[in-house]
């Protein structure tokens, strides 16, 4: 029957709906999308994707036993290139799963947010890949979990997005998370991450370059925030980056980097907090309005105009702050607050120049840091250490650790191979774009990089899903292959100015890219 994900309805009207013949028949299985699929296609394999996301969502069917899955291909969806619908309208016990975090692209091109939960939906995955080039014009976010119970994102990138006025911002939450690897970057928004402050936990976030509108005041990295008094475990935020972060808000509240305010509690495990800036005097790094933050084995340094800041209402309670083997800029004296508040300034806080290695851009720490083994391995109840730092090295080394987001590494340690990811097929082609010749005067080169024998398969596609021409059938040996596409179909006839792919499948696996025929 009808309902969110097939018809928007707006609330307060009435509506009856007559279903006879249904235009999508619907499966509850994993589906499979490639930017070179068809929408005629089952979409049950990958040999035969979909190419619509958004058809994708509107298909599968799920619930709390049978949960599904939709695989991504890698490869850019776009409207543009192959006529996907934003923002797609996320579904309870669905999983939207890319190949690659930055292979798989859903690039909105400019011209909306990428998807959304709006109706309390459950268990939502997301999973390895980028979003972006998004707009918003107003209020809105990006990637938006309204009123959400227990999602999960891993691998995601969001970046590249901008809006013209009002609050808005990259993530938003509205229930229980989990994330783990979240990179936001070049945002243009309002608190460009936001979490509710229940039952939450996100290990490695790093958010940079998080930057006013131009409509109104605004910016600000993470916001931990509830419209009331909540109940539940605290949020946990653990190897967390912010840096180069602008708010232009003049407000005593405001932060360019964190907020926690309105009843939250959250705890923060190995933040580097550094180079963020607040246009005003008001603000600081971090902020806690009517709300409470545990901060451990962190560092905040060289945020303008201050590092903490307690701003909380004088009807409510005291805004509380726990520090705890953090290097703080200023130390206790400069933290600025306003009554009531509290203060723990526990064991193992200095005040020194963390020395990174480039306080603009790598915030790891120099052989001589004062934030090496400075770290406490004890934590509250309920909190684990993070097992890797934000570039994969173990977070515990002995039985210390350090301060900030990045372990530091000795250079003359011996340290056991990173494992190297597996050689796949590339294919490259020039000239991109080119011009179709019949007489074979014009055309790109197509060249193949094989790492594998076996058969395989060389096909040319539409930005429809259509087969336009087969280049190769046959069993192949690894090593370079070339090929001249002269921008003919098979009855040697020049195609129409357009998109094409070229998709090359071996032992199963599916390879892609794209090129542009011009006249």
């Amino acid at each position: 029957s009808p309902d969110i994900h097939t018809i928007k309805m707006i609330q307060g009207e009435n509506y009856s709906f007559s279903c006879q013949q249904a235009a999508v028949e619907t499966v509850a299985a994993d589906l499979y999308v490639a930017p070179w699929g068809n929408n005629n296609n089952t979409g049950t394999s990958p040999a035969e994707p979909l190419q619509s996301i958004a058809l994708a969502l509107t298909k599968i069917e799920a619930d709390s036993l049978n949960p599904h899955t939709i695989y991504l291909a890698d490869g850019t969806y776009s409207p543009s290139l192959n006529n996907q619908s934003f923002p797609l309208n996320l579904k309870n016990y669905v999983s939207l799963v890319g190949e690659n975090e930055t292979g798989t692209i859903l690039d909105a091109e400019d011209s909306s947010g990428f998807m959304e939960a709006m109706d309390e939906e459950e268990n939502v995955g997301l999973k390895n890949f980028t979003c972006q080039n998004g707009y918003l014009p107003y209020h809105g976010v990006f990637i938006w979990f309204y009123d959400n119970d227990d999602a999960i994102l891993e691998n995601i990138t969001i970046k590249d997005c901008t809006s013209s006025e009002g609050r808005v911002s990259a993530l938003g939450t509205g229930g229980p998370v989990r994330i783990k690897n979240l990179h936001v970057e070049n945002i243009q928004g309002h608190y460009v991450v936001y979490i509710y402050p229940v039952d939450s936990i996100c290990e490695n976030l790093t958010i940079t370059h998080a930057i006013p509108n131009a409509g109104d005041s605004s910016g600000g990295a993470l916001l931990i925030s509830s419209n009331s008094e909540i109940t539940g475990e605290p949020s946990i935020i653990k190897n967390i980056l912010i840096n180069d972060c602008i708010n232009n808000e003049n407000e005593w509240f405001t932060s360019a980097s964190v907020l926690v305010s309105n009843y939250a509690e959250a705890s923060i495990i190995n933040a580097t907090i550094a180079d963020n800036f607040q246009m005003y005097s008001y603000g600081a790094a971090i902020t806690v309005q009517n709300a409470e933050l545990t901060l451990i084995n962190s560092i905040l340094y060289d945020n303008s105009p201050r590092q903490i800041r307690l701003s909380p209402h004088p009807n409510y309670d005291p805004s509380i702050v726990t520090v705890q083997n953090s290097l703080i800029e200023g130390g206790i004296d400069l933290i600025t607050h306003l009554e009531p508040y509290i203060i723990n300034w526990m064991d193992g806080n200095i005040d020194a120049d963390p020395m990174f290695v480039n306080g603009e851009n790598d915030f790891r720490l120099q052989s001589s840091s004062p934030c090496i083994d400075a770290g406490t391995l004890d934590l509250p109840a309920g909190i684990e250490l993070p097992e890797f730092d934000l570039a994969g090295n173990p977070r515990i080394s002995g039985d210390s650790i350090d301060m900030g987001a990045y372990e530091y590494q000795d250079s003359t340690a011996v340290e056991p191979p990173l494992p190297q990811p597996p050689a796949r097929t590339s294919i490259t082609n020039y000239p991109n774009p080119f011009r179709p010749s019949a007489n074979r005067s014009g055309g790109t080169t197509i060249m193949l990089e094989l790492v594998e024998e076996g058969p395989i398969t060389v096909d040319i596609y539409n930005i429809k899903g259509q087969k336009v021409l087969n280049l190769m059938d046959s069993t192949t040996v690894p090593g370079t292959f070339k090929f001249t596409w002269n921008g003919t179909d098979a009855d040697n006839r020049p195609v129409a100015s357009g998109q094409y792919f070229v998709k090359v499948v071996q032992k199963g696996r599916t390879t892609a890219s794209k090129m542009m025929v011009i006249k």
